[in-house]
């Protein structure tokens, strides 16, 4: 019996042993549990908030609607500068055309080269001219002699005073003749009409030239040492200009340079079938390069007329069959219709419907209408805004609310 509890005591020793193991492992799987469970709590509760985070700020950006870019609308005072596009000419320049028909017999100039007024730019051969020069001359002769005859006759009562009347008519008119032809021959030489250049030249010896303006030019001349300037304005600028007025002449190839001018001269009538003036500006003192005739420029008119408001080209928007300006107030759209007046590209002078300072939305978006709450967002907002926030958008930083809207 004693060998028998001897081994029985080593048995639940170990019994003993596994049960403490195994409730040291329960309690291990439970902790580990319960701090499992507590985490996915955590990340739960987080979650949560971040979602009631994210809808808080939805509904707030909701609330103030999306961002968009905004400005004044300015009234300037004083004088307004107008700008519009101008041709540069220059100050002479003509297209010579043939007088009589002919061969081109010979051409002694070629683009580029400087004329002298009354040089000799062609030749032109013309048979036909030539024989009504001779045919004319022969006819002179002879009614010459027939008058003269009549002349010495009519004294002795050889002829009658009709016949004498007659032959003197008859030279009269054989005179007129040969001047006419004789003018006709000398349009067969080509002269110069000016001191200038030869900027185009279109025929080459051995041309067939007929004499009517509508056929072939022979060549143009032009004096690009001095130039003009040709703007046409508007009905709503024309009675504004004056004889004097400065202008500023910019050229699109030179961004930076700019070449004072005045108000030359005024057509002081509107063309009936454009509406507009025709203006010539022409340029003072040194320029800082020399304007080749036929650029395209733009100038600056400055003239005294009555200030009208104006906007950003972009705050004009279309609505159906109206112009009109979304106009910010109270964090609100409000649109009204404008009449636009004279537009440089930048900017639009508005006629009606405004009348300075408010603020207006630029290029607000079409799914907006009346009442639409907005945040309103100056350029330099906008530039200052993280990378995120897109104007016009619900994006996820917020510039501060711009005071304009105010």
């Amino acid at each position: 019996m004693d060998w028998q509890r001897h081994e029985a005591e080593p048995a639940a020793g170990e019994g003993a042993r596994r049960g403490r193991e195994r409730r040291a492992l329960g309690l291990v799987l439970a902790v580990a549990l319960v701090a499992a469970l507590a985490g996915v709590a955590l990340l739960l509760a987080a979650r949560h908030r971040r979602e009631a985070g994210e809808r808080d700020r939805l509904a707030r950006a909701a609330e103030r609607g999306p961002a968009v870019l905004v400005a004044r609308a300015e009234l300037p005072s004083g004088a307004r500068t107008v700008t519009l596009p101008g041709d540069v000419r220059a100050f002479w320049q003509a297209t010579l055309y043939a007088k009589v028909n002919g061969y081109v017999q010979e051409m002694r100039v070629d683009k580029g080269q400087a004329v002298k007024k009354g040089e000799v730019l062609a030749r032109i051969a013309s048979p036909e001219t030539d024989q009504q020069v001779r045919a004319a001359r022969a006819t002179l002769e002879v009614r010459r002699r027939n008058a003269a005859r009549a002349e010495r006759l009519a004294p002795h009562g050889v002829v009658s005073r009709q016949e004498l009347d007659q032959a003197r008519a008859d030279l009269g008119v054989a005179q007129a003749d040969a001047r006419r032809v004789a003018a006709l021959q000398e349009y067969q030489v080509l002269r110069a009409p000016f001191d200038g250049v030869v900027t185009a030249r279109y025929v080459d010896p051995g041309a067939l030239l007929t004499a009517s303006a509508t056929g072939a030019p022979v060549v143009d001349v032009a004096s690009p040492g001095r130039v003009r300037i040709l703007v046409y304005v508007g009905q709503d600028v024309a009675p504004f200009v004056k004889l004097g007025d400065p202008a500023e002449v910019a050229l699109d190839a030179v961004p930076g340079v700019r070449i004072a001018g005045r108000v030359a001269r005024l057509a002081d009538a509107l063309d009936p079938r454009t509406r507009s003036m025709l203006v010539e500006v022409w340029p003072e003192g040194e320029a800082p390069l020399r304007l080749v005739p036929g650029l395209f420029v733009h100038v600056a008119l400055r003239l005294s007329m009555p200030p009208l408001p104006s906007i950003p080209s972009q705050a004009l928007v279309a609505r159906g069959a109206k112009l009109q300006v979304a106009l910010v107030q109270g964090g609100k759209l409000h649109f009204v219709d404008v009449e636009p007046g004279v537009d440089d590209g930048r900017r639009i002078q508005v006629r009606r419907g405004l009348a300075g300072g408010e603020v207006v939305a630029l290029s607000p978006p079409s799914d907006l209408g009346e009442g639409a709450p907005v945040e309103a967002l100056t350029p330099e907002q906008q530039q200052a805004a993280q990378p995120g926030r897109t104007p016009g958008g619900g994006g996820s930083a917020r510039a501060a609310r711009a005071p304009l809207d105010r």
